[in-house]
């Protein structure tokens, strides 16, 4: 009696020891899957430099990036890397529906700036082909760095 006691009181503390702690996740607790939210790793980081270099500089590259999207000059901490699950799931799907079959990336790296987000999807070619989506995320143009 004492050692079923005992296991099953082994049983509940290891159950216990195996849920979550409620701090960041895998998955996505809500839905069960990745996150759709690339972490900002290496390339992010590259990508949140170029980003910074497009919306900050006076030469003609970012000036007429700038142009093409109806963007004005902004500071560096304008540009906002984006964690918020919703908005990467929209996002994704609107950089999946412009980029055709290459498109298979389950996730993607999302900035914002000022009105618009900037989406890339990494594909393992050299280069970043990115998204420039509006607020309510429509393509506006494709950007290169």
């Amino acid at each position: 009696m004492r050692l079923c006691v005992l296991l099953s009181l082994a049983g509940v503390v290891l159950a216990a020891a195996c849920q979550p702690s409620g701090g960041p996740s895998v998955v996505d607790g809500a839905a069960g899957t990745a996150p759709t939210c690339r972490p900002l790793d290496y390339e992010g980081r590259e990508l949140r430099d170029g980003l910074v270099g497009v919306a900050t500089g006076g030469d003609k590259g970012p000036t007429t990036m700038r142009a093409e999207v109806g963007l004005r000059r902004l500071a560096a901490d304008s540009v906002v890397y984006v964690t918020d699950e919703a908005t990467c799931r929209r996002a994704l799907a609107a950089y999946r529906e412009g980029q055709g079959p290459v498109a298979a990336s389950s996730s993607v790296y999302v900035f914002r700036l000022a009105t618009l987000y900037v989406v890339h999807a990494p594909d393992g070619h050299p280069g970043q082909i990115t998204a420039v989506l509006d607020r309510d995320f429509n393509r506006v143009a494709s950007w290169g760095f």
